[in-house]
C-alpha cells in the first residue's frame, strides 16, 4: 500500500494553478466533480497494492462511501467541500474509506460520515476537531453492541432532555435510545474494551437508572399537588406561570419545568428570588417517587426499558463515565442512526 497521497487536479477557465510539490492549490471554489475527483483519486493512490478481486470489493466500497460522505458533506456543511485539497481532509477521508472498506458495515459508514461532517466544520484546531479525529480512528475498533452501549449511557445520562415533562414526551425521547437497547450487552468484556480504547473508565461508584431518571426529570417522577399544597408550601407561586396543569391526576398540578435547572431558570425569570427556588426545591424533593415507583412508571409507558434496567443493575453499565472519545462516538452513533438533532460542542466546553 501506498503511503503517499498524490493528487490530479484540473484548473478551471478563471483559475491560476501553483504547483508545491504534490499540491496544487486552486484560486477558484471546488465544484462537486472536482471534489469527488479527489476524493477517489484518495482511493486509488492508496489501495493499489490489493489483488484484483480484493481490488474490485474495495473500489465498490470504497465509491459507496464516497458517494454518502459528498453528498451528505454537500447538504449539511456545503462549505466544507472547498477543503478537499487539504492533507488534513484528505487523511480524514482516506481513514473514511479504509474503515468501511475493511468491513463493509453499514452502521459503521453512517457514524463516520456523520463524524467527519462535524470535522469539516472545524475550521482552527479545537479540543472539538481533535476529539473527533480521534473518534474516527477509535470507532472502528469497536462492536456494535459496544457502540449501542455507549449511545444509551450518553442518552441518559449526558443528553437530558428539559422538555420531558409528560409520559408522552418521555416516550418521544427514548425513542432516540429504543434502536440500541436490544443491542447492549452486559458482558464485563464490553466494558473492558472500552475502557481500553480511551470511549470511557468503569469507576468505583454507580448508579441506578431509577436514580438516573429521579435526577434527569424530577418533574415527571414526583406525586403532582393540589392548590392547596401549593398555597401551603409556596403562596409565591399560586397562579404563576411556573406551575401548570398535571397530565396525570384530574385537578392537580405540577412545575412547568421537567429539572432542576430549567425550573430554578424559571422561577428566577419570574421575578423571584432564590429563596423562594430552595422552597420550591425542597418542595419537589419531598414529593419525588421512590425507586420502585419510578422503574414502573417508565417500564409502564415504555416497555422496551424493562430490558434495560436488568442490562443496567447487573453490568458495568451502571459505573461507566464516558470521556470525550465516549462522547462524540456515542453523539454520532445516536444522530446517524436517529436524527438526534443537539450539537457535540454542548459537552465539549
Amino acid at each position: 500500500m501506498s503511503s503517499s497521497i498524490e493528487q490530479t487536479q484540473k484548473g478551471g477557465d478563471e483559475s491560476t494553478n501553483v504547483q508545491a510539490g504534490q499540491v496544487v492549490i486552486h484560486q477558484h471554489a471546488l465544484t462537486y466533480s472536482d471534489v469527488k475527483e479527489i476524493a477517489l483519486d484518495v482511493f486509488r493512490n492508496n489501495f493499489e497494492l490489493l489483488s484484483k478481486v480484493a481490488a474490485q470489493t474495495a473500489r465498490k466500497r470504497a465509491e459507496e462511501i464516497t458517494d454518502e460522505f459528498l453528498a451528505e458533506l454537500r447538504k449539511r456543511n456545503p462549505d466544507g467541500l472547498n477543503k478537499a485539497e487539504s492533507p488534513q481532509f484528505q487523511l480524514n477521508l482516506l481513514t473514511l474509506q479504509r474503515e468501511y472498506v475493511r468491513s463493509g458495515d453499514k452502521d459503521l459508514a453512517k457514524l463516520l460520515v456523520d463524524l467527519l461532517i462535524d470535522v469539516t466544520k472545524e475550521n482552527r484546531r479545537t479540543v472539538l476537531q481533535i476529539v473527533l479525529e480521534e473518534c474516527l480512528s477509535v470507532a472502528p475498533k469497536l462492536t456494535g453492541q459496544q457502540i449501542a452501549a455507549l449511545a444509551v449511557i450518553f442518552l441518559f445520562t449526558y443528553a437530558m432532555a428539559s422538555s420531558v415533562d409528560s409520559p408522552e414526551v418521555f416516550c418521544g425521547y427514548c425513542g432516540f435510545a429504543l434502536p440500541f437497547i436490544d443491542s447492549v450487552s452486559k458482558t464485563e468484556t464490553t466494558y473492558r474494551h472500552l475502557e481500553y480504547s480511551g470511549c470511557g473508565s468503569i469507576s468505583v461508584l454507580s448508579a441506578d437508572l431509577e436514580g438516573v431518571l429521579l435526577s434527569s426529570y424530577p418533574v415527571l417522577f414526583s406525586r403532582p399537588f393540589t392548590t392547596e399544597e401549593l398555597q401551603q408550601a409556596l403562596p409565591e407561586l399560586v397562579g404563576s406561570n411556573v406551575i401548570v396543569r398535571s397530565p396525570f391526576q384530574d385537578g392537580a398540578f405540577q412545575f412547568r419545568i421537567a429539572d432542576h435547572a430549567g425550573l430554578e431558570q424559571a422561577i428566577a425569570g419570574a421575578g423571584f428570588d432564590s429563596a423562594v427556588w430552595t422552597k420550591a426545591k425542597d418542595f419537589l424533593n419531598a414529593r419525588k417517587l421512590g425507586n420502585e415507583q419510578v422503574r414502573a412508571k417508565a417500564v409502564e409507558w415504555v416497555p422496551q426499558l424493562n430490558s434495560l434496567f436488568e442490562i443496567w443493575d447487573n453490568s458495568s453499565m451502571r459505573q461507566f463515565n464516558l470521556t470525550s472519545v465516549g462522547l462524540g462516538i456515542a453523539h454520532a452513533a445516536v444522530r446517524s442512526k436517529t436524527g438526534f438533532a443537539t450539537n457535540l460542542s454542548i459537552w465539549m466546553h
